[in-house]
């Protein structure tokens, strides 16, 4: 069993200052995270997104990374995962201080892919993700894609690549993988190639995920065990996320720049434009 650190609570109220100042200790409570396996792979894809649907050429990215194991495979942000490792770091300390949040802090803010995905080895998958300040988490069946293989062929980190193409929830996707290493998985949901798929994207390049570099360090896979999680289905997380866009104050309520005295509030809707577009 690891602590949890309660400093998460900071973490939203200074979520938009700069640096945390003074001299001041924060003590720990407990959580349960959960070892699934042991990585021997990792690869790290660049995802390049269009946020706004009604504006493809806005664009984000952020570093994501697909840990291998015996048994599981997980795929996240890598910034989530270093600040999963900081804040296990300091779960072992009794207290934690203004060091500890400005270490955090900045990790935090440059998580934009804030979900963990785990399939098992029984073709299921775990998804844990995060609408505001809420966690979630349901469970589906792998999904079986009808992959068309495709004749053409490229180059990607010095491996022979090979495409294919699939329809999937409302996108046709073009991907690229490599029979020279032999791993049927890739970034997000996609999987069952004869090969590690090492980019794909959708036809209006509206998501686009491409390998960047592999290393075959050893890692943990973790998932969170956090007791507020709320178990649900797919379809209703998607609803939920959703909604959040569409009306943000219902989940956020007033924004206080000092106690007492209110800031904003945020009512106008947010761009959305997910992965998947038929759930």
């Amino acid at each position: 069993m690891f602590k949890k650190i309660l400093f998460f609570l900071l973490l939203s109220v200074f979520g938009y200052s700069q640096e945390i100042s003074g001299n001041f200790k924060l003590s720990t409570d407990e959580i349960i995270i959960e070892k699934l396996d042991s990585a021997f792979k990792n690869i790290y894809y660049d995802y390049t997104y269009s946020f706004d649907k009604e504006n493809r050429e806005k664009k984000r990215n952020t570093i994501t990374v697909l840990q291998i194991g015996e048994y599981n495979t997980k795929f996240t942000d890598l910034n989530l995962l270093k600040f999963d490792s900081l804040t296990l770091k300091n779960s072992n300390k009794e207290f934690v201080d203004s060091n500890d949040l400005n270490e955090l802090m900045p990790i935090r803010k440059a998580i934009k892919f804030y979900k963990n995905i785990v399939k098992t080895k029984d073709n299921k998958y775990l998804f844990q993700g995060k609408i505001y300040n809420k966690n979630y988490e349901f469970i589906e069946e792998i999904p079986v894609l009808k992959w068309d293989l495709k004749e053409n062929m490229k180059e990607i980190l010095g491996y022979k690549c090979k495409e294919a193409r699939v329809y999937y929830k409302g996108r046709n996707w073009i991907a690229y993988y490599s029979e020279e290493i032999p791993l049927n998985d890739g970034p997000f949901i996609f999987n069952g190639l004869p090969g590690l798929i090492l980019e794909v994207y959708d036809d209006n390049y509206e998501h686009h995920f491409i390998a960047q570099g592999i290393d075959n360090n050893s890692s943990t896979i973790y998932i969170h065990k956090e007791k507020n999680i709320i178990k649900t289905t797919k379809k209703d997380f998607y609803k939920a996320e959703q909604n959040f866009h569409s009306n943000p104050g219902i989940y956020v309520g007033q924004v206080y720049s000092k106690p007492g005295v209110e800031e904003t509030s945020m009512t106008k809707e947010l761009p959305y434009n997910p992965i998947e577009l038929n759930n």
